[in-house]
Formats: C-alpha cells, structure tokens, sequence
C-alpha cells in the first residue's frame, strides 16, 4: 500500500525549510554592467526558490494555487508593510507592472479642460508618455518643474509650492520620491503635506526607494501620498517584475477628485453576506496578471498568473535589512571612485562632476546610482552633422557592441549627454574605467 501524498502543511513547512537553508550570498555582477537600477540583479538564491515555487506549482497545482499561494503572498504582504512602515496592509496592493498601475490611476482621475498636472522634469518616460497623452485626449495642462545641476531639496520644494501656489485648478503632483537621472531624493512628505492641506491628490513614483534607501528611512505611511508606487526587482534583488501601488483611500475620499467606484473594486470573501466591510478592495486591471493581490481571497487561476516574484519578498527583505549597512558603505565609496575616475579621465573640474552627480539626499545617506555629464563638445567634433539627441542614440548600441558596455545614455535639458551608472557590486568601478576610455577613444 502506498503512503498518503504530503498534507499542505507539511508541504509549506518543507518550502520553508528549502528557503532557510539557502545562503545570503549577494548578487554577482558583471563588471561592465552599469544599468543594474534598470531591473536590479537577483540574487542567487531568487532563481533557486523561484525554480522551487514552479516546480511545486505544476505538480501539485491545486494545492500551490489554492493552498500555498494564499498563505505565501499574506507572509510577503506582512514582510512588506512591515518593511515600508504601511500600517493598513489592505492598502498595499502587488502588481507587476508600475506603469500599468500609475497609468490606471491616471486613466480614471476626474479631468477636466481647466486641469494642471504639476510633476519636475526628471519623472520615468512612461508616466511622460501617458501625461503627453492626457494633454492631447483630456486637454489639460502639464506643468514641470525645473532641476538645476546643484539643485537640493529646499531648492526643490519651493519651486513645487510656488507652482501649486500660482495655479487654483491644479488637480494632481506627481513626483519621483528618488529619481533615476539625476539621482536626487526629492522632500516627498513635505511635498505630499502641502498639497493635502490644498486637497491636491499626490502620486509619488517611489519605485528607486525600496533597498536603495536604508530603511530606517522609509516610512510610506509618513510620506503621505494618496497613490505611492514602488517596485522590489530594483535594489532588494527580487525576480522582476514585482511592485506595488499604495492606495491612502482615506486621503482620497476627502479630496474627492478621483472616482474611487472604477479604480477598485469589491471581490467578497468565502462569506455570502460579504459587504465592503468584510471584503477585500483591489485594484481593476484590463489585463489578467496585474496584480495578485486578490487571489488570497481564494480565487482559483493558475493558468493565467504567476505569483513566485512576490512570494521572494520575504527573503528578500530579509537579505536587504541584513546586509544594508554594509551596503551603504560600499556605494559612498563607490561614488567617490566613480567622481574621481570621471574627473581624472575626462579633466574635468571637481565642480562639473560634482554639481551634477553628487546630487544625493538630506541624510547621510548615498543613492547607489550616480548620473554623470559626458564630453559633450568632444562628442559632437567627433560625430561631426550630429546632435546631442543623435549622438545618444548611437552611443548605446556603439558602447555594447564594440566595447561590451551597457549603460543609459541620456540627453540632459536637451544640451548636454549624460550616462548613470548604478552601483551593482565592487567590479562596477572596473566598468566605469573601461567606459572612460571606451568615450575618450570615440573622441
């Protein structure tokens, strides 16, 4: 006679056992891989419990999906309010794509012809691509505020007051918390403070705040904003895509300027007489994947969703609590290098390196990516005929194919080119050297 299959328990007690007994060994890097804020770089062991989690999902799929999945994704919404300091875990939901759920978020907002967006002009090209078209299909107004090569955060604030201040139909501000390029920690809470005294919905895009700040510093009930997007497969080495969108409903039913009825809805729990006490909101997505939040509700999909990414939230958490100390002390001297190879192997003058690249925080704390001006003028007598704007888009695939260096190249208040490299290990400093010479040959 056969023994009986493993009950769920002891199936989940095993999984736990696996995921313990995997090491915290950092994610290796490729030493002139500069973009690793693109996607992050998982660690080791994240491609081994995710390869687990599969596993289990096809040969037991009713138990994973029904069971399992439920039970993991509460532990990882648990690990991650306790993380980003949320302390109504019903507001958190997972998505997998930032985008989608800013551009949903964004799709339902209360327009009118007379609406002023307000944003700096340093925001993802994705959210500058949907604003582009609110502006064409809605008619409203998009106003970005200027970041100067010193640019600080007081200097910040006050142009988004003065902005909100000078306009009586501003209907939403949006801001990175961290931008990517430059890297600058923008004064989010006094920012998300000043418009909830003027009732002005707030979306901050906090998808660079999750391991890159210590979390010490991370409070997103703190900060204050009505929609708060962030991401995990960035800087606490997740498999990608995991995000989450922070809906303050609280905040928005006072402000009244976004219809809450299509942004979520009510999906009852295993009780017939469920009401909107006893249930669950989630955000409505057009497409199947989106989010997952609703599944612990006991939906039954696996033919459709995957949910190993936010089940790694756990372990990873875990890994960027433990090792963000010492992970802070690499990146300052990293950035150190970083400024001195640029300025030694470019000669420039501390000042036109610094200016823009070290742009950080008001703490002492260092972002682990720096944006860094490039020879512009040597550029351009190089690439003779071409603009800033062109010279960007042969420089990317120029830099990978003929010398094996990926890193973004972007184009700075439409004159000067710039790159940001992201510290993605020791072997990063090696990378940079090899991208300075890599330019200096070109010119």
């Amino acid at each position: 006679m056969s023994s009986p299959p493993p009950t769920t328990s002891t199936i989940l007690a095993n999984y736990y056992a696996y995921e313990s007994s995997l090491p915290l060994t950092p994610p290796s890097s490729s030493p002139t891989y500069l973009n690793t804020g693109a996607f992050g770089v998982p660690y080791p062991s994240s491609f081994l419990l995710n390869t687990h989690l599969i596993q289990l999902g096809y040969e037991q799929p009713m138990v994973y999906h029904r069971s399992l999945v439920p039970e993991l994704l509460k532990r990882s919404k648990k690990s991650a309010c306790e993380y980003l300091k949320i302390s109504h875990p019903e507001s958190l939901n997972f998505v997998c794509s930032v985008s989608s759920a800013i551009f949903r978020v964004l799709e339902n907002f209360k327009w009118m012809d007379t609406s002023v967006v307000i944003t700096s002009d340093c925001v993802y090209h994705s959210i500058k691509d949907c604003l582009s078209y609110l502006v064409t299909s809605k008619k409203i107004r998009w106003i970005q505020i200027t970041t100067n090569y010193n640019t600080n955060t007081d200097e910040i604030y006050e142009k988004f007051e003065k902005e909100i201040r000078r306009n009586d139909k501003v209907d939403m501000v949006l801001f990175d918390h961290v931008s990517s390029k430059p890297s600058i920690l923008f004064p989010a809470k006094r920012i998300c403070s000043l418009c909830k005294t003027m009732k002005i919905p707030t979306l901050v895009d906090g998808s660079h705040v999750p391991g890159s700040l210590p979390s010490s510093l991370i409070d997103i009930d703190d900060v204050g904003a009505c929609f708060y997007v962030l991401t995990f497969h960035k800087w606490c080495h997740t498999i990608r895509s995991a995000g989450g969108l922070v809906v303050n409903k609280d905040l928005l039913r006072d402000i009244n300027k976004i219809d809450l009825f299509y942004l979520t809805r009510i999906i009852p729990n295993s009780s017939s007489t469920a009401t909107p006490a006893n249930s669950v909101y989630y955000l409505e997505s057009s497409q199947p994947g989106y989010l997952t939040d609703y599944i612990t509700r006991g939906i039954y999909d696996e033919s459709t969703r995957s949910y190993e990414n936010f089940i790694l939230l756990t372990p990873c958490l875990l890994r960027v609590v433990t090792t963000e100390d010492a992970f802070q002390k690499e990146v300052k001297v990293f950035r150190e290098e970083v400024f001195r190879i640029w300025k030694e192997g470019f000669n420039m003058n501390d000042l036109e390196v610094k200016v823009f690249g070290g742009v950080t925080t008001d703490f002492d704390v260092a972002l682990p990516m720096v944006s860094l001006l490039l020879p512009t003028e040597r550029l351009l007598t190089a690439f003779p005929g071409e603009d800033v704007n062109s010279i960007k888009k042969l420089l990317t695939p120029k830099l990978w194919e003929e010398y094996g260096i990926e890193v973004p190249v972007f184009v700075w208040k439409e004159e000067r080119l710039a790159v940001r490299i992201s510290y993605g290990g020791p072997n990063v400093v090696q990378g940079v050297e090899m991208l300075v010479a890599a330019v200096n040959k070109m010119c």
